[in-house]
């Protein structure tokens, strides 16, 4: 009996070693990360005070960045066989490991297709991302890129993905700008979905498509209409003709569109919440005196509007800086070829802001009532979530000032005239503080001058 046992064994061995010989058995593990070959429009630039941001400092230069595809999908499969494999990368290295064996037999040819698809799972444990291309906001069919992996190296190896070009940087920026935010700020089980839109309009926005979504995008947009549902749609204009450059490259204007649709889908994410935009934007405060038109216009990041612009879009500044500079730093802010210092606005350190120090100096009533700048609200967040003194050391951290956010749009009755006030109430209520939701707060609105209301 024992013979034949061994026998046997000996039989398998012998079935086994032949199998490794020819192949027809091997397995290997594998270990493939992928970067994404990034070209920013807005890295890097010092402020008038001399600050720039902290992250992706150099990225304005061909070749100076790769960033980690993070959570990202990939496809692997081999030709002439029908299994396939599909992972995401890891959240902090960008890597997936795999052993050939699984799904695939061992035969010729000695290479795998890997198809990367610009779709990110569970970003910070939280939100999807998918990037497209099909010019419509419903779109959800990936931008990808293909690749071929020859296995005789087993060994870690890296590809490069998107050469430069701005459908990738954008996929790459939004999925980084992510995973800088703390998880507990971030409603579970959402999605993100980003156009590169083609239109040649030069539009990017969180605020637009049919429907009552109104002229000034505070109404119940196809962009917005989800969000109670955890679906938030935006568009970014890429490759256009009669663009500065392609509005995908620029890591701030990426971030800002997604600060938009983050703060909406963690407002949307209370019960109590509805679908939409911020009530109430208007773009027309065109009340003399009036120094600070911008290119002719309105909605500039320094031109005068009503503070329910100037919340809206200060607050997705405010989660776009948060993503690209550490709160510890003074950090700048890149818009359109500028760069914006966080804390004082280019008129100097006079109290006020760009609104009391420029737009208006003298016989200022009117033409400040419930007015401020864009870039007067962005200040204004960012100096209530970063600064302390000694009186008051307290600081929000950024899931505070996300329910800020969201109370100031749970309490409702929004007027383009109240938001710094409904703002003010709704600190009191969030559980911060009195010293901080009281005279803090009223400091950091008259330092930047968005509380004349």
């Amino acid at each position: 009996m024992m013979g034949n046992r061994i026998a046997t064994l000996l039989s398998l061995l012998a079935g086994l070693i032949a199998a490794l010989a020819s192949g027809e058995a091997r397995a290997a593990t594998y270990t493939n990360c992928f970067f994404a070959d990034v070209r920013t429009t807005d890295s890097g630039d010092f402020s008038w005070r001399n600050n720039r941001e902290d992250r992706w400092i150099n990225c304005d230069t061909v070749g100076a960045c790769d960033a980690k595809l993070r959570r990202t999908r990939v496809i692997i499969d081999r030709p002439g066989n029908e299994s396939t494999l599909t992972l995401y990368t890891n959240e902090h290295t960008g890597c997936v490991t795999w052993n050939s064996i699984y799904g695939f037999p061992q035969s010729q040819p000695p290479y795998f297709n890997i198809t990367v698809e610009s779709v990110a799972s569970n970003v910070r444990g939280k939100i999807d991302v998918l990037v497209h291309d099909d010019g419509d906001y419903t779109g959800t069919n990936p931008t990808t890129f293909s690749t071929t992996f020859y296995n005789a190296n087993p060994n870690q190896t890296n590809f490069y993905v998107g050469n430069h070009g701005g459908t990738w940087t954008m996929f790459a920026a939004l999925v980084y700008g992510i995973y800088q935010l703390p998880s507990a700020s971030l409603p579970a089980g959402s999605k993100l979905y980003a156009a590169t839109d083609t239109t040649n309009n030069c539009f990017s926005s969180a605020h637009y498509g049919g429907g009552s979504c109104g002229q000034f995008g505070d109404g119940l947009c196809n962009s917005n209409k989800n969000i109670t549902s955890g679906r938030h749609y935006i568009r970014l204009a890429h490759n256009e003709s009669g663009c500065i450059f392609a509005q995908t490259a620029s890591k701030f204007l990426v971030a800002h569109e997604a600060g938009h649709a983050i703060a909406g889908l963690y407002y949307g994410d209370h019960p109590q919440a509805s679908n939409g935009g911020e009530p109430e934007g208007d773009f027309t405060h065109g009340v003399a005196p009036d120094a600070c038109g911008v290119f002719g216009s309105a909605y500039a990041m320094g031109s005068k509007e009503w503070n329910s612009i100037g919340f809206r879009e200060g607050f997705a500044h405010f989660i776009a800086a948060r993503m690209w500079n550490n709160k510890s730093s003074n950090g700048a802010f890149g818009w359109f070829g500028t760069s914006y210092d966080l804390e004082w606005d280019e008129s100097g350190t006079s109290w006020g802001g760009r609104l009391e120090n420029v737009c208006c100096t003298s016989g200022c009533g009117s033409s400040w009532d419930s007015a401020g700048t864009n870039s007067d609200w962005m200040r204004f967040f960012w100096d209530f979530y970063t600064n302390s003194n000694s009186s008051c050391p307290q600081q929000p951290d950024f899931n505070d000032m996300m329910a800020l956010y969201r109370q100031v749009r749970l309490n409702g009755a929004l007027t383009r005239s109240n938001y710094y006030m409904r703002t003010d109430a709704a600190a009191a209520q969030i559980g911060l503080p009195s010293c901080l939701s009281g005279t803090r707060f009223d400091k950091y609105g008259e330092i930047n001058g968005v509380d004349n209301e």
